[in-house]
């Protein structure tokens, strides 16, 4: 399961940002793409175990992103509801991904801290 390692990773990206910010985090909004290959439910268990161990007070959601493509062949942005990257316009299968490849760190709150 590789959501463990992707867990560890976004503990430690937020810590580094408290730290860089001088803020306390609170809530994590992170951006998971469709075509990431993250389950979000295991990434989810696997950060709550991390900051149950770690008595960290931070809530974690989740936005899903689709999977967008722009055929240059019919010049579309489509939305692909499969991993088949055939347009369904006009069936060609060279399309440029645009968006829902990423997991991101969308947003973080949190309160400042002193020093």
């Amino acid at each position: 399961m590789h959501e463990a390692s992707v867990a560890l990773s976004t503990i430690e990206a937020v810590k580094d940002i408290e730290k860089r910010e001088k803020i306390k985090a609170s809530r994590v909004i992170v951006e998971v793409g469709e075509g990431s290959g993250v389950n979000i439910d295991a990434l989810s268990f696997c950060l709550s175990s991390i900051i149950k161990e770690e008595g960290l007070n931070i809530s974690f959601e989740f936005v899903k992103k689709d999977i967008t493509a722009f055929c240059s062949e019919c010049n579309k942005e489509i939305t692909l509801t499969n991993l088949s990257y055939i347009c369904p316009v006009c069936k060609n299968i060279s399309l440029n991904i645009t968006e829902g490849m990423e997991l991101n760190i969308k947003e973080i709150e949190g309160e400042s801290v002193e020093g």
